[in-house]
């Protein structure tokens, strides 16, 4: 692989992302260095690290060799659920009481109150998104 091939995408998806070369650099095991050296071209990594750069990514390992880049697109929604992943229940029902309501808010013309309702919940479900909209 040229290193263009590889470096410009490379340091397109590490300024994009949220972690800090430092970051990325423990999370695929290498020096810090060589991110940046990756990032300049001076080195291209070993063919058998790019399926793990990818998954960091949440790009397809073929983006790195001019392959289909529409995959980029995909980046933040794949780190989204990376880190939904990560999330314990309380988490992942507040989130996903969150995306329902912000769903319905872009699907109507307006925002329907959840109490209006009620009798689709149970008492201890309206007690969480409460819960969850008081942490709001």
């Amino acid at each position: 692989m040229k290193p263009t091939d590889f470096n410009s995408v490379f340091e397109n998806l590490v300024e994009k992302s949220p972690y800090s070369d430092s970051e990325i650099a423990r999370r695929l095991g290498v020096n810090r260095s060589t991110i940046g050296r990756w990032k300049s071209g001076e080195q291209s990594p070993p063919l058998s690290k790019i399926p793990v750069i990818a998954e960091l990514f949440g790009v397809h390992p073929m983006v790195f060799v001019g392959g289909d880049k529409s995959e980029d697109d995909n980046t933040a929604e794949r780190h989204f659920i990376r880190k939904y992943k990560f999330l314990d229940e309380k988490g992942k029902h507040t989130v996903n009481t969150v995306l329902d309501m912000e769903f319905n808010r872009v699907q109507k013309s307006h925002l329907d109150v959840v109490a209006a309702h009620a009798d689709d919940y149970s008492e201890e479900q309206i007690k969480l998104m409460k819960q969850d909209l008081d942490e709001l």
